[in-house]
């Protein structure tokens, strides 16, 4: 097949640039007639980098948009951009031209379908109750008496006077320490937490107080912040909050020990009346002198029926001990009787022994005993006396003292 030359277009006229050339004449094309876009579609592939910038995509089904929210825009944003997030964003279309990509600059990005701070705050209570810190269980009671509060605020919002003009007349024995921090802005999140670290150093703190008054929802959401929610979590007394009115909920109420509906809600609930509590202790000092007079009655009459069964015991004790005495002395005189007749009749059975044996018993008999001058002495033989000695005769019915005449020995 023949190729026809004059089919070829004329390039003659055409001016020759370069690279640089064509992408910034398109880039200013674009960008003059893009200056300000709102596009829907669904995020893909976004996240943020450590520069602070958010690179992603917005894509439906037929076409991809590169998608790109500076640091300071980027911080603006509520809620969290996850893949697949259908939103609309506003912004305009800028050319980079050292990769010769076109993307969309986003100034604000909405959710679809939904507010961002209603989105923002569905996503922030979903991480957090999935962390346990809104469970119940862990939520501690409120002391009874509260010594010293902590109370977080604005020194200069209508909450703190309302909270202290109740305190003051219901329980004005509180030592109240007024911790100052904004409320409201981009500042007051981070002011919020480090007021609340700040708190939980103070000694003898028996309960937080965080609180401000009513607003709009932007005005409010310096109590949803994420940090200040794990703060709260992390306190080491128990919190309260009371932010904005009764219909108004945060997640500091969620996150709190105790959520009151306003920060006069919150005084009236967390100082009891000290009046009523006065009330109480008279009844209750009542009730315990009565306790006390019954008690004493109640002593008393226990003591004196003691007292009649000690007397009644102790007689008892005295008689049985008397019986025990009397039988013990008859016992004792009958062993001594018996002892007594025992001890008579081996005398005498030893005495009719001494009397059989007694010399006085044979010389009643006709016999008679021979002793020496000075009657100590037997004499048994001639040979122990000699002629001219005097001896003594022992006869049954006396003595006979007599000279030796003469000594014959037997032959």
């Amino acid at each position: 097949m023949a190729y026809d030359y004059n089919d070829v277009p004329d390039h003659s006229g055409i001016r020759t640039e370069t690279v640089n050339e064509i992408t910034l004449r398109i880039k200013g094309l674009l960008e003059s007639k893009f200056t300000m876009v709102a596009v829907q579609g669904e995020l893909s592939g976004g996240k943020p980098f450590s520069s602070g910038h958010f690179y992603g995509s917005l894509k439906d089904e037929q076409a991809k948009l590169n998608l790109t929210i500076w640091r300071n825009d980027f911080l603006k944003v509520r809620f969290q951009l996850e893949d697949g997030l259908k939103v609309v964003a506003y912004g305009k279309i800028q050319v980079y031209p050292k990769n010769g990509a076109y993307s969309l600059i986003v100034s604000r990005i909405e959710p679809m379908g939904q507010g961002a701070l209603d989105l923002a705050f569905r996503q922030i209570c979903d991480r957090l109750r999935s962390e346990g810190l809104f469970d119940e269980e862990r939520k501690r009671a409120l002391p009874e008496f509260p010594r010293r509060v902590a109370v977080i605020t604005s020194v200069s919002g209508a909450a703190l006077r309302d909270f202290w003009r109740v305190v003051s007349d219901r329980w004005p024995l509180v030592d109240l320490i007024v911790i100052d921090s904004l409320v409201q802005g981009d500042l007051a999140a981070a002011q919020l937490t480090r007021a609340m670290r700040l708190a939980n150093q103070i000694d003898g703190l028996d309960l937080i107080v965080l609180t401000r008054g009513g607003g709009s929802r932007e005005d409010l959401w310096p109590f949803n912040d994420e940090s200040l929610a794990y703060a709260i979590a992390a306190s080491q007394v128990p919190v309260v909050s009371a932010v904005g009115h009764e219909v108004d909920t945060s997640v500091s109420d969620l996150v709190a020990d105790y959520r009151a509906a306003t920060p006069t809600h919150a005084a009236t609930t967390i100082f009891p009346e000290s009046r009523e509590v006065l009330l109480r202790l008279d009844a209750q000092e009542a009730r315990l002198r009565n306790a006390i007079q019954q008690r004493h009655l109640q002593t008393g009459r226990r003591i004196d029926d003691l007292d009649r069964r000690l007397v009644s015991a102790g007689s008892r004790v005295v008689e049985r001990a008397s019986s025990s005495v009397q039988q013990a002395e008859s016992r004792l005189k009958s062993g001594l009787q018996r002892r007594l007749t025992e001890l008579e009749t081996d005398i005498l059975r030893q005495a009719a022994v001494l009397e059989s044996l007694s010399p006085l018993k044979v010389l009643s008999r006709g016999y008679s005993v021979t002793l020496s001058n000075d009657g100590t002495r037997v004499i048994r033989s001639v040979s122990e006396i000699q002629a001219g000695e005097t001896i003594v005769t022992r006869l049954p019915d006396g003595r006979l003292t007599s000279r030796v005449e003469d000594v014959l020995s037997k032959v």
